[in-house]
């Protein structure tokens, strides 16, 4: 209490013995613990994906991925004091060579994964592998099993997000070790997306989780979908934009992190992030990537606006870019891929109400 002006100096000796008792008084700090503002962490930052991967590369050739059981490059924010690109989201590139195996654990924080780089490989998901191809989207829920194996001739290498800042936020930090390298399995080759994924649904098998029973979003069907809805005039702060979504209820795949799949036009230019739209009225996220040939895809910055100019379409999905053409896809399969198109709301019209989930 000494170090700042007091707003009430007279009570200074009051405020002595308050502090011997592990107490202070609001009314001299209710600045500090309420605010006047909102007042985010973390600032704007761009880690360039060539740069971090032959970093990663490095690391390969020194430590083996059962010496590190995870082979990851940790992102932290040049403004915050611990790992993380944001005060409540964590991410990594992770690296396994070819025929290593990274092994079996399970942890309370609930991750995804992007796939950057592969040409065989796969993600044991509590019995069930994930087959990693380059753009597909894994998911491993909390406290599910979950191993990866390169098969392949080359690095296997993702992107991992997880809600470890949250998770240590409630003092839920917890992870177990597998007693084998990898789990056994139980089901086929994804399994859940055959389950889940197709419009259909198991008759009477039940999903009572929190989280999407479509453990893989592959990248193939996801882009085909978002190509199809990519018609009429693009939202001005997202352009063209999918949300990875739950089958059985249209939320969010996991309870603490969401996934999008993103198209910019060439040519377009978003509008700041961080002002209302005239053609959408959703919370505004500040949040960009820039745009980059599908050789070389970029990780994650903040950014109130970002940008794609050239001949060829910028594809903006979760956390990467990469170019392509639009691709033919019947509008149905918008629908089919697990994904859904963010909704347009007018704005002279108040927003539905959503019960239990949050856009």
């Amino acid at each position: 209490m000494q170090e700042r002006k007091l707003k009430h100096p007279a009570l200074a000796a009051s405020y002595e013995r308050i502090a011997k008792l592990s107490a202070l008084p609001l009314w001299e700090i209710m600045g500090d613990v309420v605010g006047d503002a909102p007042s985010p962490m973390g600032v704007p930052h761009l880690w360039p994906y060539a740069e971090m991967r032959a970093l990663l590369m490095e690391a390969g050739r020194q430590i083996s991925a059962a010496e590190a059981e995870r082979r990851v490059l940790a992102l932290k924010n040049p403004a915050l004091d611990r790992p993380g690109i944001s005060q409540t989201l964590f991410a990594g590139l992770q690296l396994v060579m070819p025929g290593e195996i990274a092994p079996a654990h399970r942890h309370a924080a609930g991750a995804l994964r992007f796939v950057l780089e592969s040409d065989g490989g796969y993600s044991a998901v509590e019995g069930e592998r994930c087959i990693m191809r380059r753009g597909d989207l894994i998911t491993t829920p909390s406290w599910t099993w979950h191993d990866h194996e390169n098969t392949g001739s080359g690095p296997l290498i993702w992107l991992d997000g997880l809600d470890v800042p949250i998770v240590n936020f409630f003092g839920a930090r917890f992870g177990e070790d597998h007693p084998g390298d990898q789990q056994p399995i139980l089901r086929p080759d994804d399994a859940s997306v055959a389950r889940w994924g197709s419009g259909l649904r198991p008759d009477g098998q039940r999903h009572d989780h929190p989280w999407s029973p479509l453990l893989s979003y592959p990248y193939e069907r996801s882009r085909a979908a978002l190509m199809a809805c990519a018609t009429g005039t693009p939202d001005p702060r997202h352009g063209f934009r999918m949300v990875y979504a739950n089958p059985l209820d249209g939320g969010h795949i996991l309870p603490t992190i969401a996934a999008f799949l993103q198209f910019l036009p060439a040519g377009f230019e978003t509008a700041p992030a961080g002002r209302r739209s005239r053609s959408s009225s959703s919370p505004s996220r500040a949040r960009a990537w820039p745009a980059s040939a599908m050789s070389s895809w970029p990780l994650p910055r903040t950014t109130s606006s970002s940008r794609r100019t050239g001949a060829r379409s910028g594809f903006r999905r979760g956390a990467m870019w990469c170019c392509s053409a639009s691709p033919t896809a019947p509008p149905s399969s918008a629908w089919a891929s697990g994904a859904r198109r963010r909704p347009r709301i007018d704005p002279g019209r108040k927003a539905p109400g959503r019960s239990g989930r949050r856009e």
